[in-house]
């Protein structure tokens, strides 16, 4: 989870319901879409020790995998950045217009691309969950660096996979050449101080998909075609 921006904490949320299993498959393709209930979530610090969670829910992706051979996982996922949710609308706008400058209309999304999957276990049956470490590239603002997560990988039932992080990843904006955005905010809204690095989880859902015909120019090995 990340904090952020103008405002106050936003409440706790109540718990969450297990998402609805997917209808039965005869096999498993390899192609999966992120779908809902996904989400990315961050936490920043303000004023020194005020923690401001916030989510994203607006995530989708394709990922190759096969349970039977998980380290050949490859794929993408995207946060598009307008959909941030810290409980207060308001925070919400100053931080997707000021920090993020979707208003642009240039930096709209963060993307993730894996470039290697190492599971502990090389299947996953189902009811089964394995960890693994996924290597890949963040694009943030414009700006692409390496990032490693450490994920748990659930197989609920035969048409679902659900991706966690098993432990939070550090996402540090000022590496992103985020800098100036962040000191507009703080000023923005009157803040001592704000966080330029933010731990960040992961809660992806999976359900088949039909893979997209291939689209000439895709970058090679994110599994279907790049998102519009």
């Amino acid at each position: 989870a990340l904090a952020w921006g103008c405002g106050g904490a936003k409440p706790e949320a109540p718990a969450e319901a297990a998402p609805p299993a997917a209808p039965p498959t005869s096999s498993l393709p390899g192609e999966w879409a992120v779908a809902p209930p996904s989400k990315v979530e961050f936490v920043a610090v303000k004023d020194g020790d005020k923690k401001v969670p916030g989510a994203f829910p607006g995530v989708r992706g394709r990922i190759s995998a096969d349970p039977g051979r998980l380290g050949a996982t490859r794929g993408w996922f995207e946060v598009d950045l307008s959909t941030l949710d810290t409980g207060l609308p308001p925070r919400d706008a100053n931080i997707v217009g000021t920090f993020f400058d979707v208003a642009t209309g240039t930096f709209g999304v963060a993307r993730f691309a894996f470039d290697s999957v190492e599971p502990a276990s090389p299947s996953l049956d189902v009811g089964g969950t394995v960890e693994a470490l996924a290597r890949g590239r963040l694009t943030l603002h414009g700006t692409e660096r390496p990032l490693d997560a450490r994920l748990t990988v659930e197989r609920p039932d035969e048409g679902t996979l659900r991706v966690r992080t098993a432990a939070p990843f550090e996402v540090d904006g000022g590496s992103f050449g985020m800098e100036p955005q962040r000191l507009a905010l703080v000023k923005l809204c009157g803040h001592a101080d704000l966080s330029s690095k933010f731990p960040t989880t992961l809660d992806l859902v999976l359900h088949p998909a039909a893979a997209p015909a291939p689209v000439a120019g895709a970058p090679p090995g994110e599994g279907g075609a790049p998102p519009p």
